[in-house]
Parts: structure tokens; sequence; C-alpha cells
């Protein structure tokens, strides 16, 4: 990528007290590497369409990719940010000069299939209450824009959270340029910035938008209108105040910490519908005492799949989930109730995540409805009977699904390929697969000696980071059969190959 920010960066002019920044909405033009992160598609659209409709000035990164150099790095920006710190700087002191505060939006996305945004305004939600030593925004900013941003977007039917995954509280995250803490920065700009947002005279937001947020459609339509008024609501003729650090309470551990394990393992499902030619793969798991996450996967023989996949809070009862349009409620007997409706991310290959910035700047929505009723038996097997409805389609459910717990299969040899039952994280048990997968059948013994019959029905291949090193797997379904019925289970290979 050029050096000229020409080549790459919209300057949007305008005036009044409101600055609009997208720093990760360029492109990866190479192949792809391991460390790779993904760029935040849509997100120069998005800032464009702000910028116009306040009338403010933006900085719309549309080309650079953030491999290269990340401008959402303070660290980056000093060293080797093509201008772009002080082109930020000159925007926001014209404001203050011009109006005595200024708000920055800082546009970034979330490669969830979440409706929601996720605000950054270096606090985190803790006990119903806003937390965190170094808050980018002041009290009177927080009551206002930022409330009325959360209120217009659940008013709107989407979601919004206060730092639940992104707070933007990393010291070198570019949203705490405007926090005050770099007040005492050796790089001159820097601190200039520092300087003012310690007098209270710059607030900045940053909004972490999920992938049905971003694409076009009316849920984007939404979502920008909420910001937008919300950015109207700014608190511009409030006299400001100094912004200090906040003390920090106590020596250990924040009370409703989302660090520590969950109480239970969670709950999954396999099954097949439509004559084998859909997968359905489901998990969903506390992640913390007060967060979840949560995976609904459709994979079609034609090569394309559906997903949605989510992460946030958690009520943090037992058995029972909430997000998103997912609800998912384990009922005494060890059944499970389970009813989705929302938009899933609709991938047209099973190898999209081999290249995710790729997968997704191909990839579209879909509206989806699913409800079922699961009906567990002693064996890890279990009736599922509902409703899938898809785009032009409905398919009606009444089969058969694993948990997890499919046939304890014995470590054996069969087509090159070694098996073996494993703990897995979204649901009691996987099969595990160390070598390549079969391309048509495997025949292995289970741990009683009785012969099953493995066939692979969907293969979604990625790389999975295990400490330094990365290794190509794999995760989908396999069909078996054998003298002692027929069933399928979740898969997760182990290739032996790293990248």
């Amino acid at each position: 990528m050029s050096d000229n920010p020409e080549a790459w960066l919209e300057q949007v002019a305008g005036s009044g007290p409101v600055i609009v920044v997208a720093p990760h909405g360029g492109r990866r033009r190479r192949e792809v590497r391991p460390d790779d992160s993904v760029n935040d598609l849509h997100t120069a659209g998005i800032a464009r369409e702000f910028a116009r409709r306040l009338g403010a000035p933006a900085l719309i990164n549309h080309g650079l990719d953030r491999n290269d150099t990340d401008l959402n790095r303070i660290s980056e920006l000093v060293s080797d940010g093509h201008g772009f710190l002080e082109l930020l700087a000159g925007l926001v002191e014209a404001a203050v000069d011009g109006q005595g505060r200024a708000l920055v939006l800082l546009v970034h996305g979330w490669n969830m299939a979440v409706p929601g945004c996720d605000i950054g305004v270096g606090l985190k939600s803790r006990g119903g209450a806003p937390a965190g030593r170094y808050p980018t925004v002041g009290q009177d900013c927080l009551a206002t824009s930022v409330a009325h941003l959360c209120e217009a977007l659940r008013a709107g039917g989407l979601s919004a959270t206060l730092g639940h995954r992104y707070p933007a509280a990393g010291a070198d995250n570019a949203t705490q340029l405007f926090s005050g803490r770099h007040a005492e920065h050796a790089d001159p700009v820097v601190g200039r910035l520092g300087g003012l947002a310690a007098s209270g005279r710059i607030d900045a937001i940053q909004l972490e938008t999920g992938i049905p947020l971003r694409w076009p459609g009316a849920r984007r339509e939404t979502f920008i209108e909420a910001v937008v008024e919300a950015a109207r609501a700014y608190p511009l003729e409030a006299e400001p105040k100094p912004r200090r650090p906040v003390e920090r309470a106590g020596g250990g551990a924040a009370q409703g910490s989302d660090d520590a394990v969950g109480p239970e393992p969670g709950y999954s499902l396999q099954f097949i519908l439509d004559r084998g030619r859909t997968s359905v793969l489901f998990g969903v798991e506390p992640t913390g005492p007060h967060s979840m996450a949560t995976r609904l996967c459709l994979l079609r023989d034609d090569g394309s799949m559906s997903l949605f996949v989510a992460e946030g809070p958690w009520d943090g009862q037992a058995g029972r989930y909430r997000i998103a349009g997912l609800s998912v409620d384990a009922r005494t007997d060890g059944g499970l109730e389970l009813a989705f409706e929302g938009p899933m991310i609709a991938y047209p290959s099973h190898d999209a995540f081999l290249d995710l910035e790729r997968g997704l700047s191909s990839a579209g929505l879909e509206e989806v409805s699913l409800t079922l009723s699961y009906s567990a038996d002693q064996r890890g097997f279990g009736k599922v009977s509902g409703r899938l409805d898809l785009p032009g389609s409905t398919i009606d459910i009444a089969t058969t699904a694993a948990t997890g717990r499919g046939p304890r299969f014995a470590a054996g040899r069969g087509g090159g390929t070694v098996l073996r039952v494993v703990e897995g994280k979204l649901g009691p048990r996987r099969i595990e697969l160390a070598g390549a997968l079969p391309e048509t059948e495997a025949e292995l013994p289970d741990s009683e000696g009785h012969l099953w019959k493995l066939r692979p029905l969907a293969v979604v291949p990625l790389v999975r980071a295990v400490g330094d090193k990365r290794f190509r797997v794999s995760f989908g379904v396999v069909a078996a059969e054998g003298e002692q019925g027929q069933g399928l289970a979740a898969f997760e290979s182990v290739a032996l190959e790293t990248v």
C-alpha cells in the first residue's frame, strides 16, 4: 500500500463537534498469513454515512490493511501512521477551538452474527454500573449520548452492551488518546490530545458493530440513525469537567468478573435434515459467571453454510440462555427447548474460515427461524422435533440427534484414520481424528468390539492456534451406522500439519 494517504484515505470536510473515524476500513490484498487480523468490512461506508448525515468531518481508511499499519494502535500511529495521527489531531483541535468540545466516533467491526453494538468508552458494565479506570467520556456524555444510543438501539430491536467484549480500555487502543491517560506522552501530538481529554474537552466512543449492523439492510439503517441521534444529543453546552483516573477499588478481581470458569458445561446438538442435504450443529456454553457463547451452524451438501455465532452477557441461570434472538432452556428430564429467529451469515463455501476476510467479503445475510424440542435417551442420542424456516423453504424436523456423546470408539485404525473420544468444549464429548478424514467411509470398533461405519457428511476446514503453533484442523458431522443402530456425531480433527 502506498505511503501516500490519498491512495487509501478519504478525508471528508465538515463542521461541528463530531469527528468520525474508520481506522480498519481497508482491505488485505495479499494472501492470508497465520497472524493476520480481519479488516472491518463495511465500516468505511458506515463512517461515510455518519459524516454525511451529521455534516461532520471524517477520516476514513478505505484501503490500508490493518496488518500493515494498525491505525487503532497508538504505538503504530506514532511510529508509522502515515500522518493519520496529525490529521486526526488537527480535526479534534479545530472542533475544540470552534465548539469548546469534541466528540470522536470510531467505527469498528465485530465479526459476530449479533445484531448489536458493543460500546467502548473505557468502561465495562459490572453489577449494572459502569466501571473502569480510564473512561474516554465524561459523566455528562455517558448520561446523554451513550445512554441515548443504548436506548435507541434497544428500541430498534438491536442489542447494546457496554464494553462486554471491546471496552476500549487498553493503553495502546486509539480510543484511549481521549481518556487523558496519555497527557504526559513523549510524542507531542499524543500529549496534546491527552491534555485536552484530561481537561474534559474531548469525548470518544468506540462502536464495535456486529455483522448484521454492517451489511446493507434495515438493521444497518436503524443503527446509523441511532448513532446520529446520539451524536446530536452530545452535551455541547455543558461545562467540561476535568477527567481523572478512577481510583481502583480493592486489590483482587472485580466482583462479577467474567474471567472465572462458568458453573456448567453447556449443551450441544448435532443432527441431519432434508435427506442428508443439511447438517445442523449447535452449541451453547458459559464463558464465565456472567458471559456466554453460542454457535448455530447449517452445513449443506452443496458446499455452502450458514452461521450464527454470538457472545455476550449471561444472567447466570443454569440451563437457561438468552442472546440475540436465541433462547435455550434445559428441561429436568435432560431434554432441551431451543428457539432462534434472526440473521445468519450465509457463506458460499465451507472453506470460508481459511481466509475469514475473503470469506466474509463474499458472504451475505439470511433470515432464519428455528424451533425444536430435544428429548434425550441413555446413549447420548435422542429425538428432535420442530421446524426450520429458511428463505424460500421450510423443513419439518423429526429425526435423531446426538449430544456429542456418540458411539464410544476405541482407538483403532480404519481408512488410515485414528479416532478417539475426548471431552469437548461445546458439549460433553466430541470425536477427534488424528490424521486425515476418510473421503468416503471408515470402519471402526467401539469399546465393546462392535463395528461402526463412519461416513463424513460435512467438513469445514480451519486453522486453530495451539500455544505458539497453528494447525490445520476441521469440524463437521459424521454419520455412524452399525449393528447397534445408527446415529451421528460432531467431530473435530487434529491434523499433524502446522501452518
